[in-house]
């Protein structure tokens, strides 16, 4: 039997529910996909209704997956250079090209 680990304030990790994936507290529901969903477009209001939860709830998801800090479980180092190499091919890609090679 596994130990729940609280992540965030609301969040939570049982390896019993989700394989480990981080949940809001109380739930099965993955705050992956709570945030996908309001990056999507949808609001607080709709995922709420759906997921029959608080707006607490549903903040305290979206706010886990969308800080920049490193989840538990990884290593601080490896995130960092990897939120770089991101960061770097966003500033490549909206570069302007040169049209004349």
């Amino acid at each position: 039997m596994g130990s729940i680990k609280q992540l965030a304030p609301g969040v939570v990790a049982n390896p019993e529910v989700g394989f480990g994936r981080p949940c809001i507290e109380g739930t099965g529901i993955a705050t992956e996909v709570v945030a996908d969903r309001f990056k999507a477009g949808e609001s607080v209001w709709q995922l709420m209704r759906d997921y029959d939860v608080t707006p607490s709830a549903i903040q305290d998801a979206i706010r886990y997956e969308t800080n920049s800090i490193p989840k538990q479980g990884e290593d601080s180092q490896f995130y960092c250079q990897n939120v770089a190499c991101y960061a770097r091919r966003q500033r490549q890609r909206l570069r302007p090209q040169n049209d004349s090679h």
